[in-house]
């Protein structure tokens, strides 16, 4: 079956939740970050479906997804904490569906600052 969809730009943007716009509260949330996912359709310019925001602790993973008009997304992240010879990680999947047929598929990889004052050890 020939599938036609638009062009779609998918925008994956993860930060510390500490960094969120609105922090309300007097207390820190240390180990955890906010994702969102921004899906564009490139030719209209219009934003088609985004998930605004996904909390995700460090060491566990979460699932959100957004039904929306003619397309719908799922993001799924999951913090990998840090070792001693490498960097905390956050793994993105996002899947955007048009029909319930899946047209965008998009996995990444995101490497993490580490928290104030700590450091990584190199491997020597």
């Amino acid at each position: 079956m020939l599938l036609l969809a638009a062009a779609l730009a998918i925008q994956v943007n993860v930060h510390p939740s500490l960094a969120d716009e609105y922090q309300l509260l007097t207390r820190p949330t240390p180990d955890t970050y906010t994702c969102s996912v921004l899906v564009t359709d490139t030719d209209a310019k219009k934003v088609v479906v985004s998930i605004p925001k996904l909390v995700v602790s460090a060491g566990k993973e979460e699932r959100a997804e957004k039904l929306g008009k003619d397309y719908d997304v799922e993001l799924t992240v999951k913090i990998k904490p840090a070792t001693n010879l490498d960097a905390q990680t956050a793994e993105t999947h996002v899947i955007v569906k048009h029909n319930a047929e899946v047209i965008a598929d998009q996995r990444s990889v995101v490497t993490l600052l580490p928290e104030p004052g700590k450091r990584f050890r190199y491997a020597q």
